[in-house]
């Protein structure tokens, strides 16, 4: 009888390790649980940060590729009109080369005449 009566101690001393350990367990799952719960809500909220740098890049690429734009254009049109000048320069030139090449041939054949 004594001897059951130990068994039934031991047994019981066993279950209710078990018991503690299975508890043990129970709580560090649901702390590891609850830290993943936080993690997730860190990274979300990360990830969220994360998309509104995302967009104010965007935004300012956007503004950025605008502005790259205008300049590229008003760029053309100084170049367009630096180059018009720059013809309409040379016409005049050339004009004023052939008037001059007229007047030095007129010049010769009046001195050759003479």
């Amino acid at each position: 009888m004594f001897k059951h009566i130990v068994q039934v101690d031991d047994i019981y001393y066993h279950l209710k390790k078990a018991q503690e350990y299975r508890i043990s367990q129970v709580l560090a799952l649901e702390a590891k649980l609850k830290n993943s719960e936080e993690a997730k809500g860190k990274h979300f909220q990360a990830m969220s940060v994360a998309y509104k740098h995302n967009q104010e890049n965007l935004q300012v690429i956007a503004k950025l590729r605008k502005e790259n734009q205008e300049l590229q254009a008003s760029h053309k049109n100084e170049v367009n009109e630096i180059q018009a000048s720059h013809k309409s320069k040379v016409k005049q030139l050339c004009l004023l080369h052939k008037e001059e090449l007229k007047s030095m041939e007129k010049k010769s054949r009046d001195s050759a005449i003479l």
